[in-house]
């Protein structure tokens, strides 16, 4: 059984790579690797997407289900390689560089994931201008999730405590 975020964070990898001619057929690369985002941008091909979950207020439905809202924020990050400076000989491609996550944009909002989450409404965008030789946009969006008890956990065995301490703890 895959959780929530196991499952969203799969989902929008398999949807953007499974996409790829949505890029190639424009002449454009296709986003090349897929990160758990963690602060910082790495040092890996590019363009590169970069996943950062928000805090899920969680609410009981019915039986051992509950419900809540996830954000979620994509980063699409590319070098930048060329000049932005109208006049220049790469302003065209600047500007198709600008252009590039709005189409990462398009495969995702309002697709419906399916199995545990619900579509993805934008909420926010933001381009990163403090990134060195880097051009990052962030696009957060908003989804509905469910979240199912795990069949497999016998919760009453994670609850026997004795004294506040687990006595399901094993010593160091």
């Amino acid at each position: 059984m895959d959780y929530a975020l196991t499952t969203v964070y799969n989902d929008l990898i398999l949807r953007i790579k499974s996409n790829a001619q949505y890029f190639t057929d424009l002449g454009l690369e296709a986003p090349k690797n897929f990160h758990w985002f963690n602060g910082t941008y790495d040092q890996s091909d590019r363009p590169a997407i970069h996943l950062e979950f928000g805090q899920i207020d969680l609410e009981a439905a019915k039986g051992f289900t509950r419900k809540g809202l996830l954000p979620v924020t994509v980063h699409i990050v590319d070098n930048l390689h060329v000049e932005g400076r109208e006049g220049d000989a790469q302003h065209d491609d600047f500007k198709e560089k600008l252009n590039y996550p709005f189409r990462v944009n398009a495969l995702l909002e309002y697709w419906d994931g399916g199995s545990c989450f619900g579509p993805l409404a934008l909420t926010g965008f933001e381009p990163d201008h403090n990134q060195d030789n880097l051009m990052v946009h962030k696009f957060t969006y908003q989804t509905k999730v469910t979240i199912k008890e795990d069949p497999d956990l016998d919760v009453n065995l994670l609850a026997l405590e004795n004294n506040g301490q687990n006595l399901l703890a094993v010593d160091p």
